[in-house]
């Protein structure tokens, strides 16, 4: 894996901000009272409030949005009814500027008056001056209730944006900004033929009045579902001062007069040739481009002098990204082309083709349902990587060709087919800049600044349509003056009611008006070409060898303030490569899809979030520094203030999974009688309903658990949190319902423990509890046993990835050391074992080889063999058979062992366990298991009380039959790995075994739990394990691997006998251990049996 080297054990994760949306686990804004409990959570808001939020937050976005386009089709109706068309774009303007002007100021408003509040008032003020438009009885009135309007419409857009994204469940963040991206193109394509509609049966006044109704119902249902409970995560409130208000009132100084300048002058070219020049031109747009660098130099001031105490209007964070001001300067200058057509299109159809209101907004549905198929588009494009940079491109040359082309249009009072089909190559690739840009912010963006970087891009979005807008009025204005008044065609007072004079204007005065609208229009879309190819060369800029989706700004030591967390194992598949980075050191890193989903829920909105990450701090090309670093992986992980294993992404039934395995930590009190406690349920389901029992079964049924580095991550954290998207759980309880599920008594809780642990075994057993163990470090053999079926990439981390939970006096013979190879490494392991005492231990875990080369006495760690032998944990070197002698071996130079032992007899038969069989064995097997089991229960039945002090019971009796050994603490097999059940009829055998024998007076608590160990002693016995016959007429079990001639060996301080396999060079290879009955005390070595040297290669 190609990661890039860090120069430390710890890498600061400043909070980026990342939407592509390619996983089920979206960004997130975490909020202060989110981090003591570990990772991020989803916030606690109901399934109705949030679909309520949603709705209506989703509504006044697309209210917001209408009335940009609603009056592109009524524009032309009203002009006439005032009796003035030069002034009548200032309808649209107004709001425009509003818009722009005030979505910043809203936006932190609502970190200072609340999210709630700061919305409700929006939209308040949105309906208010909806209503007002509709009364306007002039232009003027008109026009500043626009202004007002678009105040109100201002904060829905940003406030709302800003809520939905703090809302956001895990399905739905990552469509935030194609949503966003929908409601526009949507609400384009509605505007215009819904105010046509209105216009033409009505008045246009109810294209205004409209939005009463369409938003009293939204704005209700958002106050009832908006709950003090359940606010936004992230959210902080900050005080007036802090808001940046020289900043706003700069950003409104430097947008609204350029505008101003350029409508005002189209407005007076009627009356004045030399507006150019004057003062009414000219000041404006000086007084906008000096308040613009005024405002890039304040900002600058702000970020190095109060970037703490003052929340910058535009952060230079932002400034000093290449890719997010390309998108800025983008967005910006495609808005330019698409207002000017939304606007200009249907007013050349109703002037130059003589349509009504409807047909011209009808006329515009080609482009603004291209619109909408390209927001579509776009999200889908980086829905599995980040292609935003050829989908900007793409849009913005998109739109080169359609202005290009429909700038050729002719004066033609039937208008030509090719207006409508040019169209969609203009709204396709709007479509597809506007919700990439959206994308592209919330990528590129900082957490704390997702708001700003959306408010800027909606601003300058609209800003660059507001010119758009003004340029045609200027060139528009022109035209009309040098071919209409200053020919004398048609004077003054006939522009100003068009509509009246068309039908009293000579044939060719008409044709002259219309040439000149048709001229116009053309003229203005050479300058949206022209603009159109500056977009597509800003866009170009965006280039970046490696798209960025995450940012990573320093490294701080281990011991550095604040405490860091430490993210368990997230290296995930490596096909993921190549398709996702993240900026180290200003270098991409190339990460996966599994570590790019734990870095986006993991990050909080109001602060830097100090995580360790071994994909990102481990340059695994450099060996020495990976042996470094593993080396004090153990200390990494204990210092860690919380490790967060990270399982996967969010599924249908977690929070219930959790709950469940909540109620199974939790205390349960004990009763003689089931009666006496009522069932458990979990939100209305029982324990034991299937759906429940499988949503826990995917909880606990995650890739994370097979990996070997996650054992030593969990065991030595101070406290683990279990993630699984933004919900997560306590890893004590997950311990505490696996024990539980063995030693508490669940019957009285109605729940049916045997099924629980014929589905949970594998978690309650092994996985989930490794610190069952406790928190000594132990010699390595018990170790590499009990996790050897966890997976590992490198073979020698098999060892490696256990290092810190292995005895401290064995490490400074294994150290870390990438340089030599796992033969050698796990021949390093086995010759240290023997020196520490281990004498002839290790032989026990030599089973199936993968490894080609390794001798057999030597354990092949990474062999896939996913269980534990059943005499290895059992006996723990107290079985006798060969106890009474000495070990005696020597190692030799071509890697065989020498061993001093005696051979006990050879296998005859061999009788594998298969549940085609009832008994699983042939009937002389099935005798000879049975009459040992009653005869060893009857002798020891009288005065044996099941739960006694006694050193025997009858359920020692059916294990000793079964596969023999000592009395045991039943908490070894806590690590045992359990397969599918092998042998269920053998199983009901045994179990009514026990009933019969068990004493009467056991409490149905007693029976229960010695049932549960029952169970468990079964599936561990019939593990990888066979029946067999010896030639002396023992019987016993053995390794399934073993066939008949093979030999069974007593080795002089071998904790079992070995099945070794001769060769024809006298030699013998190990196959495993086998267990023989009635070998338990040292019959092997009676009457001073002749001990022989076995040489195992």
């Amino acid at each position: 894996m190609d990661i890039e080297k860090a120069t430390s054990a710890q890498t600061v994760l400043a909070p980026v901000n990342i939407d592509i949306a390619h996983n089920e686990q979206a960004q997130i804004n975490a909020g202060p009272d989110t981090i003591a409990a570990g990772p991020a959570t989803a916030p606690g808001i109901a399934t109705w409030r949030l679909v309520s939020l949603y709705g209506s937050i989703c509504i006044g976005l697309f209210l917001s949005f209408l009335d940009t386009s609603i009056i592109a089709t009524a524009i032309y109706t009203i002009g006439v009814e005032f009796h003035s068309l030069s002034k009548v774009n200032w309808i649209a303007l107004s709001y425009t500027l509003a818009y722009v002007g005030c979505t910043a100021i809203f936006a932190s408003l609502s970190d200072v008056i609340g999210r709630r509040n700061a919305y409700v008032a929006a939209f308040v003020i949105f309906l208010a001056f909806s209503l007002g438009c509709g009364f306007a009885q002039s232009l003027d009135q008109l026009i500043t209730m626009r202004a007002l309007q678009g105040v109100g419409g201002s904060g829905l857009y940003s406030v709302g944006f800003v809520i939905l994204t703090e809302i956001a469940s895990p399905r739905m963040s990552k469509m935030i900004g194609a949503l966003a991206g929908a409601i526009i193109a949507i609400s384009g394509i509605l505007g215009p033929v819904l105010g046509g509609v209105i216009t033409n049966y009505t008045s246009w006044r109810w294209v205004f009045w409209v939005n009463a109704p369409a938003g009293i119902i939204p704005l209700i249902l958002f106050i009832g579902a908006w709950s003090e409970n359940a606010r936004v995560r992230g959210f902080q409130r900050r005080s007036f001062k802090q808001i940046d208000i020289l900043g706003f009132l700069l950003l409104v100084a430097s947008s609204v007069p350029s505008v101003i300048a350029f409508q005002q002058a189209g407005i007076h070219i009627l009356l004045d040739s030399t507006v150019w020049s004057s003062a009414l031109f000219v000041a404006p747009l000086v007084v906008g481009v000096l308040c613009f660098v005024t405002l890039l130099a304040w900002e600058w001031f702000v970020a190095r002098r109060w970037p703490d105490t003052i929340g910058a209007l535009f952060p230079m964070r932002l400034a000093k990204n290449r890719v997010y001001i390309s998108a800025v300067v983008t967005t910006m200058l495609t808005g330019f082309p698409y207002f000017f057509i939304i606007y200009s299109l249907p007013t050349r159809f109703q002037v130059v083709n003589g349509k009504n209101a409807i047909v011209s907004g009808i006329a515009l549905l080609p482009m603004l349902g291209a619109s909408a198929i390209g927001t579509t588009i776009a999200g889908a494009a980086s829905s599995k990587r980040n292609n935003t940079f050829p989908v900007n491109v793409i849009g913005a040359a998109l739109m080169l060709v359609g202005a290009a082309s429909l700038s050729t249009l002719e004066n033609t009072v039937v208008p030509q087919a090719r207006a409508y089909g040019l169209q969609v190559f203009l709204g396709f690739g709007f479509g597809l800049t506007v919700s990439n840009s959206t994308l592209l912010a919330t990528i590129e963006a900082e957490q704390r600044d997702t708001a700003v970087a959306q408010g800027i891009m909606a601003q300058v979005r609209v800003l660059g349509g507001s010119i758009g807008i003004a340029a045609s009025t200027a060139i528009l204005g022109v035209k009309q003056r040098r071919q209409l008044l200053d020919p004398m065609v048609v004077s003054v007072a006939q522009l100003g009611s068009l509509a009246d004079s068309m039908r009293t204007l000579s044939p060719d005065a008409a044709l002259a008006v219309r040439q000149t609208y048709t001229d116009a229009f053309n003229e203005t879309l050479v300058v949206c070409s022209i603009v159109s190819g500056v977009a597509l060369l800003a866009s170009l800029a965006a280039w970046r060898k490696q798209p960025t989706v995450m940012k990573i700004r320093n490294v701080a030591s281990l011991d550095d303030d604040p405490k860091y967390e430490a993210v368990s194992y997230v290296w995930g598949p490596t096909e993921d490569l190549g398709r996702i980075s993240v900026a180290l050191f200003e270098e991409g890193v190339l990460i996966t899809k599994n570590l790019q989903s734990v870095l986006r829920s993991l990050r909080l909105s109001d602060r830097v979030r100090v995580l360790w990450v071994d994909a990102l701090t481990i340059n695994q090309e450099d060996l020495n520094e990976r042996a470094n670093q593993v080396t004090i992986m153990g200390e990494i992980y204990s210092k860690a203030e919380r490790v967060l294993a990270y399982l996967g992404d969010h599924f249908e039934g977690c929070e219930l999974a959790m709950e469940a395995v909540r109620q199974l930590a939790s205390d349960v009190s004990p009763h003689s009688s089931s009666s006496q406690e009522p069932g458990l349920n979990i939100d209305g389901m029982d324990l034991d309903s299937p759906m429940l029992l499988d949503h826990v079964c995917t909880l606990l049924d995650a890739p994370w658990l097979t990996r070997v580095w996650t054992v030593q991550e969990f065991t030595r954290a101070q406290d683990v949190v279990i993630c699984y998207g933004r919900s997560s759980i306590s890893g004590a309880l997950i311990d505490k319902m696996c024990k539980s599920m063995m030693f508490k008594h669940l019957h009285c809780c109605k729940v049916n423990s045997m099924k629980w642990l014929l589905l949970l075994n594998d978690w309650i057993l092994l996985q989930a509890t490794p610190r069952l163990s406790g928190d000594a470090p132990q010699p390595p053999m018990d170790v590499l046993e009990r996790f050897r079926h966890r997976a590992a990439t490198d073979p020698r981390d098999k060892f490696y990835g256990l290092r810190s939970l292995i005895r401290p006096d064995w490490l400074p013979y294994l150290p870390v050391d990438y340089s030599i190879s796992a033969k050698e490494l796990y021949r390093r392991v086995a010759l240290v074992a023997f020196m520490h005492g281990e004498e002839l231990y290790f032989l026990s875990h030599s089973y199936t080889h993968s490894s080609s080369g390794l001798p057999s006495w030597i354990p092949d760690w990474n062999a896939s063999y996913s269980s534990l032998q059943a005499s290895v944990t059992m006996f723990e070197k107290d079985y006798k058979a060969c106890g009474a002698q000495k070990s005696s071996v020597g190692f030799n130079p071509d890697d065989s062992m020498t061993a001093r032992g005696t051979i006990i007899s050879t296998i005859s038969r061999r009788t594998e366990f298969s549940d085609k069989d009832p008994n699983f064995t042939d009937p002389e097997f099935t005798k000879e298991r049975l009459n040992a089991t009653y005869d060893m229960a009857g002798a020891r039945q009288n005065g044996t009380r099941l739960y006694g002090k006694t050193s025997r019971s009858v359920l020692d009796a059916c294990r000793l039959s079964t596969i023999g050994g000592r009395t045991y603490n039943f908490s070894t097999y806590a690590f045992v790995r359990m397969h599918d059940i092998t042998g269920p009829a053998l199983f009901e055998t045994w179990e009514a075994l026990f009933s019969a024998q068990s004493p009467k007076n056991t409490s149905e608590s007693g029976k229960e739990m010695a049932r549960n160990e029952l169970y468990v002693l079964m599936r561990f016995a019939l593990v990888n394990r066979c029946f067999v016959l010896l030639d002396n007429g023992y019987f016993g079990f053995a390794h399934q691997h073993c066939q008949p001639g093979d030999v069974i060996v007593a080795l002089g301080g071998g904790p079992v006998p070995y099945v070794l396999r001769p060769l024809q060079t006298g030699n013998y290879t190990l196959v495993g251990t086998a267990y023989i009955q009635d070998m338990m005390d040292g019959e092997a070595f009676e009457n001073n049996a002749e001990l022989e040297y076995f040489t195992i290669v």
